[in-house]
This record gives structure tokens, sequence and C-alpha cells, in this order.
């Protein structure tokens, strides 16, 4: 049997909806795949959405005709504006969901969509002719016909899942993987990789002890996501918990390191640097003697509760012997130990960015699938890769956001330009054109000039003497005040002074024979301040005789518990 379309998107995740919705909103006849109907916009960790420069992203998905934030909208539970010590322009929301709910809300909006069909089915290879791709085949034997593929695969690529020395093939706990699909796409010489993530326990809230934990409450005020005119809140808004980790914890953890994938050899991949297990902060922060937990509701109505902070993949009776240490979780009952994945991924620097691959025509990447990690940066892919598909079955120029424009801009560009050697996980810092002087008074910020960054170690400065300040008397902190206030000014003086002789010849304008027609441009250049400072510091050392570090063997290396773990041998340095 054959089908034909313009558009089929492999993945019903947060890339392969929005993908999906777009292409079918523009006009293309749009089929969405998937294993599960029943686990559409499936989020796979916690069920939030939002967060720093996540939010941000959502908000953008909206102003692009995106579903991400009006789903959102509709079945939060909690909602919470992030960094409000902070400007506005940091301010990012963040909402907790019914998990449930926002699966049948995804599939509500998709079925009603017209133009977009809903199709049960693994996908087993891609068919392309002359480097162009023409379709693909299922394990159902099913051959579809399209102009574009985007493919939104997520975890599922060869997944594997580890809960201590238990290894369980599949995308998602108790849902199979995908086979097949990575290889037959390598074949047209397309590079992948393996990445990890994972997940943490989940915890039935009839065992939780609430009166050992700080309530926090969300915010019933007129912020959402979505900028559509619908009404604030649907569900009842529910509180999430706080608490922390204790040295009785991180002994029983330690206890369990021998036997965790991450330390024993048994997980190769690169897991998110931003979102670590809790094995990987006790041998990370060996000095730290609590950790911070965030105890969230899954829904409206369940018991089921989401532990956030302690994402792990240690052997399930580590995981519940550690927890019952936490005063709150003394009587703990789970439904599911935390567990990870690894699955396959492809390099994004291969892709356009239209996230169009550069060696497959019409074959477009989106999420997880290009080494990202979290809903919201697959989301935006997704639109993106829905529209350019669109376009390239019909005509017209690229769609594309540049860095200056949008989060998304930011994302796709790092990604396609500078890859990734981790899951790439999005941040405010990431975009430098968020500074609003930068991104709307382009004029103003050009004749401020310099006088930013000097604001900026103005700012640096302040925070040094008023934290020496915070722990010493009055008079050293007077005294390291003023010798900070000489310092900087000696070392600008010479730094000033040795560029202005070398780069034009003359010092507070009075003409220096011998450097007339032997200056040298470099120093007069925005380079050359750090070429001076090299050469000063590198001066200053000398005279010194600073000597280099003193190496040190495994004994104070903060990973030794687990090197000896592993059976590895203590040499010292």
């Amino acid at each position: 049997m054959e089908f034909k379309y313009d558009v089929i998107v492999i993945g019903a995740g947060h890339a392969g909806c929005e993908a999906a919705a777009a292409a079918a909103n523009l006009g293309s006849k749009t089929c969405l795949i998937t294993m599960d109907m029943n686990k559409i916009g499936q989020m796979s960790c916690n069920p939030a959405i939002g967060g720093i420069a996540k939010g941000q992203i959502v908000r953008e998905v909206d102003a692009l005709g995106g579903y991400m934030g009006l789903v959102t909208d509709q079945t939060a539970i909690q909602f919470r504006i992030l960094n409000r010590s902070k400007g506005p322009a940091m301010w990012s929301p963040r909402a907790q969901c019914d998990r449930n709910k926002f699966i049948w809300a995804w599939r509500e909006i998709l079925e009603n969509i017209p133009n977009l069909h809903i199709w049960q089915d693994t996908v087993r290879e891609i068919l392309v002719e002359n480097g162009e791709i023409t379709g693909l085949t299922t394990f159902l034997d099913v051959t579809f016909r399209a102009k574009c593929i985007i493919l939104t695969a997520g975890t599922f690529l060869n997944g594997l899942m580890h809960i201590g020395r238990t290894q369980l093939a599949g995308g998602r706990m108790a849902e199979p993987a995908s086979y097949e699909l990575t290889e037959s796409i390598a074949r047209h010489g397309i590079e992948y990789g393996r990445m990890k993530t994972g997940t943490p326990v989940r915890i039935d809230g009839r065992s939780v002890h609430y009166e050992y934990m700080e309530t926090q409450d969300g915010e019933c005020d007129f912020h959402k996501f979505s900028f559509m005119d619908t009404s604030v809140r649907h569900l009842k808004q529910l509180p999430c918990w706080t608490c922390f980790t204790n040295e009785e914890v991180h002994r029983v953890l330690r206890e369990g390191l021998p036997d965790s994938p991450l330390f024993n050899g048994q997980i190769q991949s690169i897991g998110p640097r931003y979102c670590p297990s809790i094995e990987t902060k006790i041998v990370t922060f060996p000095d730290k003697g609590q950790h911070q937990l965030f105890l969230e509701p899954e829904g409206e109505t369940t018991q089921e509760l989401y532990l956030n902070g302690f994402s792990s993949s240690l052997p399930m009776n580590i995981q519940i012997e550690a927890l019952k240490k936490v005063p709150a979780f003394k009587d703990l009952v789970i439904y599911r130990p935390g567990y990870a994945i690894e699955y396959d991924y492809f390099d994004p620097t291969q892709l356009k960015h239209t996230l169009e691959s550069k060696r497959i025509k019409n074959l477009f990447f989106a999420g997880q699938v290009n080494g990202t990690t979290g809903y919201e940066e697959a989301a935006g892919q997704g639109i993106i890769a829905g529209i350019n598909a669109h376009i390239n079955c019909h005509g017209g120029e690229p769609f594309t956001l540049a860095r200056d424009e949008a989060y998304i801009g930011v994302l796709i560009d790092d990604l396609v330009t500078k890859g990734v050697d981790e899951p790439y996980r999005m941040f405010t810092s990431r975009a430098e054109y968020r500074i609003l002087l930068h991104g709307f008074v382009p004029a103003l910020y050009t004749n401020l000039g310099a006088f930013l960054e000097l604001i900026t170690v103005n700012c640096i400065i302040l925070g040094r003497a008023e934290m020496f300040a915070s722990k010493n008397t009055p008079l050293p902190s007077i005294l390291d005040g003023a010798g900070m206030g000489l310092g900087f000014t000696l070392a600008l003086f010479l730094m000033g002074s040795i560029r202005e002789i070398f780069g034009s010849g003359s010092w507070f304008g009075l003409s220096i024979p011998f450097m007339q027609g032997h200056t040298m441009s470099l120093f007069v250049m925005p380079a050359g301040g750090f070429f001076v400072l090299g050469i000063i510091i590198a001066v200053v050392c000398r005279l010194s005789k600073k000597k280099p570090p003193k190496k040190i063997g495994c004994s104070a290396c903060p990973n030794a518990a687990a090197c000896r773990a592993a059976n590895c041998e203590e040499v010292e340095a």
C-alpha cells in the first residue's frame, strides 16, 4: 500500500507536533507518523513548560502561530514568573502542567487541523533518489511518498535505558525504541552520535510528609504564555514543595556509585551539563552538604509527583534507600525509579539554517535528534522546519530567524554553525542581542560605545569590593577598596601608555623620535588591549617568580571515590 503527501513528520513529540501543525496550516497535505497516538506531545521528563530563556521561546512559537503556549495555558496547574529579582527583560514564565491533559489537548488540536492526517506506525527506512528525499517505508510494510520529510524522533532512535546495571531497550519507559532508521539515514553520508539524558523517580504523593517541606505556591495574576485572547486559568492551581538532601543521603548514593552506569563505564555518551544527575552532583561537589529538591505534581487529580533535582540512573534500591533518608520521604512509595537513556542524534552542522539537510534535499531534522534538550527548544525547531518544508513544497523564499530577532534564531544558529558536544540547552546568556539597547535602539547603543562595557566592569569591581567588605572589618575593607582603585588605575595607565607609544609613536601628545615610522597598528586595535594585558601579566608573574600550580594526586581529586569504585589505579602525579 502506498500513500502520497506533501510533508511527512516522523515523531509526535513537541518538535513533531509544531512541525506538522505549521505545514498543514500553511496548506501542505501533511501526515504525522507516531508509534503511539496516545502519547502525542508527551512530556517525557518534567511536565513543565518554560523557564529561563525557554519561556521566551514558547512565546516566540506562539507569535509564529504555534500551539505550545495555548496548550500550556489550557493545561497549567501552576504558573510562575522566574527571575523577578531582575529586570523585566530577564523575567521568564514557567508552568507546571497536567501531563495527561496536555497530551489530549494537543491531540484534539491536531485531529482538527485541515490537511493533517495521523498514522500510527514505526518508520523503518527513508527513500532517497539522486540525493533527494522521496518517501519512507514502515514496519507495517506501508510506503509513504512525500516531497519533504521532517525527522523529529526524540530519544527513540536506538534508545537504551539504564537503571543500575539493568538495561532496557526503549525510547521511554514502557515504550519501544525505533530501530534501523538511524542506519538508513547514515547510509547517505549523514554523521550521527550518541547522547544521554535522564529522568527522576516518580513518587506516590500519599507517602510524602509534607510537613517537613516548604510550600511553593504559584502566581494567579494576568500572566500567561499565549498572546491569544484566552482565559488565564482552566484547571485547579496546585502548589509545589521544596526540601533538601543531607549527608546521609549522599553516603548511600556514594555507596551505590560502583553500580552507577555513569561511573562504571556502562554509559559512554555525554549528558546535559545543566541538568546533572544526583550522583553527578555528589561527585562533582563533594564538599556540598545538601542539594535542593523540588516536588511537583504531575496532574490536577493524580497522586503521582515528580521529584525535580533527583535525576538518577542508580539501582532502584539505592534510589529508594537514599530518598528515605530525607525526612519528608521516610515512608516513601514510588511508582517507578529514575533512569538514564542513551539515544542517537545527528550532527546539526550538517543542516542549513532552515534545518534542511545539506546532503539530502528536502529532509529536515528538528528536536533532540539535533543534539538539543528541552521541550521548548524542540518546539522552536519544529515550527521552523514545518514552515520551510511547506515552502520547499510550494515555492517561496526560505524562512529563518536571525540572532537579533529571536531566541529561536540564536538556538538554530548555534546548532548549525557551532555544533554540539553535549545536549544543547538555551539560556538568555547565549543571546547577545538580549540587551534591549542593542536590539531596539542600535543608534544609542553605538553612541554609548565602550561606556556599556565600562559600566559592566565597574559593577564587577564593586561586587568584588562588596564581597570582601562583607567578610572583613571596616579598616581592611577601606584599604582593600583603596588598593583596588589604585591598582586598576595604575594597570590602565600602564596599558594605555604602552599602546599609545607603540601604536601612535607618542605619549600624552609628545612625539617619541625613535618610534616615528616604526609604529605597529596592532596596539591601537581592540585586540591590542588583550595583547598588552597578556604581556603585563607574563612580566608580573616573572618578576614575582610565581610558580605554576602544584600538581596534585588522586587523593585531592573530587572524583577519586568514583575512580576507585571503577577499579582504576591511583597514580600520584
